[in-house]
Parts: structure tokens; C-alpha cells; sequence
């Protein structure tokens, strides 16, 4: 269930949240009632999970005359976060966003729209903990990014993806380390979703699809097909 972490960025329970997605992603959440985490390592940029190259010119700078410690440490803590921190991302956004439809769900994709009390409320069936946090963009060459908690490469990204508005949901492995992709963590599908938004690119059928698939499953949730490239006027 959703585990409250003092070291990690408050997300207000008001936050309005998306998460864009091709049409396969959806039913797979919709049938199974869960979300896929990706392993953090496993994501297209190489930079998760890494420190900055800030970090290591300024530590000197940040901790005094401490003995130092040696690079071969930082690279084993960095492993052990590669190996076990799992990430599920929410855009934020009090309103559509036509980069993540372009990126993430292409023309046949569906949003979900959902808040920050959902997401928290959605996983009181989970027995793992699970922590969410928003996501901090730096400047990877010049900003020195806190060290001592395996969360913080997840809550820090290079400034590029700034777009991306994330929030993020945490699963830190602590058992035995398993060589997966990822791992799917139960939700409530109820609580999770508010509204279902359909591509503005999407055919005139998906709403119909969606409303069908939901009544099947015992859903009442509204399905809106996206109009944010029709003209009103």
C-alpha cells in the first residue's frame, strides 16, 4: 500500500494526474488490475539511476574533509539501485497534454485521468509499499543531487525531460534480486481512474470499444473522446 516517505517530494492530493498509453496497456490494466513498474535501468535513458558528474566535483565541497569514499562504492550503490528500484510514471498536468499523446499513445491511445488521492487510495490491496514522490529536473553538469537514499535517483532526472511533468510511483525490491523487466503492482482500478480520455487521433469506434469493455468489467467511468484539435468555434 501506499507508504508515506519524509525524503521525498509531497504530492498534494488534489494533483490532477494522467497516464497515456496505446490501447494494448490499457486493456492489460483494465483485465488484470494492476500497473507495470518498469525496472529503473530498464527505461531509454542511460542516465537513470546514475549520479551527475556534479556529485563528484562538488562532494569535496558538501562533506568537508571526511575521509572520502572510494569511487568503487558509489559505483556498487548505483548497482544496487539499478537492480532493485521499480518506477511507475503519472503526468502532471491540469489538462491534456498533446507531447505525451504523441509520445505514449499513438493513434489508437487512451489516457486515463485520475488525482493524486486516487493513485494513493488505489493500492491499499497491494501488500508491498509503495511510495510516490514528484520528480526533480537538474542540470546533470552543474546541480549536486543528494546522496544516502536509494529513492533519489528516482525522484532526480536531467533537465531534457522537464517536459515529462512527472510524478512517480516507487517499488524498491529489498529480497532477492530477480533479473525482470519489471514487475506489475495490484491496484484498484475503481479508485485509480476518474475519467478515460480517447486519442484526439483515435477512430470514431474506441469510445464505443471502451464504454463496451468497461460495462463488461462492471465499470461506470466516463469515457471522453478528446477534442483537442477540433475547432470551437
Amino acid at each position: 500500500m501506499f507508504k508515506e516517505h519524509d525524503q521525498l517530494l509531497a504530492v498534494e492530493d488534489e494533483m490532477i494526474l494522467w497516464r497515456y498509453m496505446d490501447f494494448s496497456k490499457f486493456v492489460n490494466m483494465l483485465t488484470t488490475d494492476c500497473i507495470w513498474f518498469n525496472r529503473i535501468d530498464k527505461f531509454e535513458d542511460k542516465y537513470e539511476c546514475t549520479y551527475p558528474s556534479a556529485n563528484k566535483i562538488k562532494r569535496k565541497e558538501i562533506y568537508g574533509d571526511t575521509t572520502p569514499i572510494p569511487q568503487e562504492i558509489y559505483d556498487a550503490i548505483e548497482g544496487y539501485g539499478k537492480n532493485r528500484l521499480f518506477v511507475s510514471c503519472f503526468h502532471c498536468n491540469e489538462y491534456e497534454s498533446s507531447a505525451m499523446w504523441k509520445i505514449y499513445s499513438k493513434d489508437a491511445g487512451v489516457a486515463i485521468k485520475t488525482t493524486a488521492k486516487r493513485l494513493k487510495d488505489c493500492f491499499n490491496n497491494e501488500e508491498r509499499d509503495i511510495e510516490i514522490t514528484k520528480v526533480c529536473y537538474i542540470d546533470f553538469n552543474k546541480d549536486f543531487m543528494p546522496e544516502g537514499n536509494v529513492f533519489y535517483w528516482g525522484m532526480h532526472k536531467r533537465q531534457s525531460f522537464e517536459y515529462e511533468k512527472e510524478v512517480r510511483c516507487f517499488f524498491l525490491n529489498q529480497d532477492t534480486i530477480i533479473d525482470v523487466p519489471g514487475v506489475y503492482i495490484t491496484v484498484d482500478f475503481a479508485k485509480l481512474v476518474e475519467e478515460i480520455y480517447i486519442s484526439p487521433d483515435a477512430p470514431s469506434y474506441m469510445q464505443f470499444t471502451v464504454e463496451n469493455l468497461l460495462k463488461r468489467f462492471g465499470y461506470n467511468i466516463p469515457v471522453i473522446k478528446s477534442q483537442l484539435y477540433e475547432l470551437n468555434r
